[in-house]
């Protein structure tokens, strides 16, 4: 995804010797970012809250996100056996967030990632169950259904208005089940663990810059490269590639998913910092979001965050 292109600063040329006329109260003065509350989802075993921002230049937010949660069951209505013969009732829920990132300097970026959230959407109503119980092989093979209704869904639209060839869209997502986490990722948007004060990045960037890094090239040397994305979902024909990272979750792990106009602007270590201060996740969501205007705004930015009970 392409920057903007502006000074580092953010602000236009600016005549160093002034007028000797201007006083300090008739300089512009400083306005602080602002946004909305964050959605949340609370439950006895997770908190979930998730904020989108477009930013202080883009025109559009071409981010989306999407909360989905579904249960599965049992009780015992009627039996022979009875108390202590019976088991207990059981009730299991799992979770899918999923952040995505429409690729600016691409044709509707926001029709992209919008189309792709409601192919997972529409696929996970169709399907007869979520896997409750994950394994990773069995996990993968559910995944391809979901990359290939996305691609579908993308080019259905594009065959319906010719004008939206070429759109395409990043994906990051969690399937949460009980202590369990599989992550997908396709693209450039992160997801990141947060445990006892320590942030990793769990997902792997598919960027140009990514790539040279792998080679050798420092990071410094490969900063203009990384907004050129490798892997994305499109109009083409092509499978798309995708990772999954399985993670055993311990309580107080936070995961957060969050597209690039976020780690762009804020370093690692500031996340932590946000993310450890906040009393909740809807306010380390809304001081993330804060965070990457105050640094400029370049890019929209999305955050979804939940932490485990």
């Amino acid at each position: 995804m392409a920057d903007a292109i502006m000074h580092e600063d953010g602000n236009e040329n600016i005549d160093e010797e002034g007028d000797e006329n201007d006083t300090v109260d008739e300089l512009p003065q400083y306005v602080a970012p602002t946004c909305d509350a964050p959605e949340v989802v609370e439950d006895s075993e997770v908190e979930i809250a998730a904020l989108t921002h477009p930013g202080l230049v883009r025109e559009k937010n071409e981010d989306h996100y999407a909360v989905l949660r579904r249960y599965r069951s049992s009780a015992v209505v009627a039996s022979s056996l009875q108390g202590e013969q019976l088991p207990g009732n059981e009730e299991v829920a799992t979770w899918l967030l999923i952040v995505a990132d429409g690729l600016g300097g691409h044709t509707s970026g926001e029709v992209a990632s919008a189309t792709a959230i409601n192919a997972i959407i529409s696929l996970s109503n169709k399907v007869s169950s979520w896997i409750m119980r994950p394994s990773e092989d069995e996990f993968s093979e559910r995944v391809k259904l979901y990359a290939d209704a996305i691609q579908a869904a993308l080019r259905d639209m594009s065959e319906q208005n010719p004008a939206l060839a070429g759109m395409a869209t990043t994906i990051t997502s969690v399937y949460l089940c009980g202590d369990q986490a599989l992550v997908v990722n396709v693209g450039d948007s992160r997801a990141y663990l947060l445990r006892d004060q320590t942030i990793q990045q769990i997902t792997d960037d598919h960027t140009i810059a990514r790539q040279l890094q792998r080679k050798g090239v420092s990071k410094s040397a490969t900063k203009r490269f990384r907004n050129l994305v490798t892997r994305s979902f499109n109009t083409d024909a092509s499978k798309v590639e995708f990772d999954i990272f399985h993670l055993h979750l311990q309580p107080e792990d936070q995961l957060l998913l969050c597209s690039d106009g976020l780690n762009d602007m804020v370093e690692d270590d500031l996340i932590l910092q946000e993310m450890s201060r906040a009393g909740s996740p809807q306010e380390a969501c809304k001081s993330l979001v804060l965070a990457a205007l105050e640094a400029g705004g370049r890019d929209n930015v999305t955050t979804v965050l939940a932490r485990i009970n």
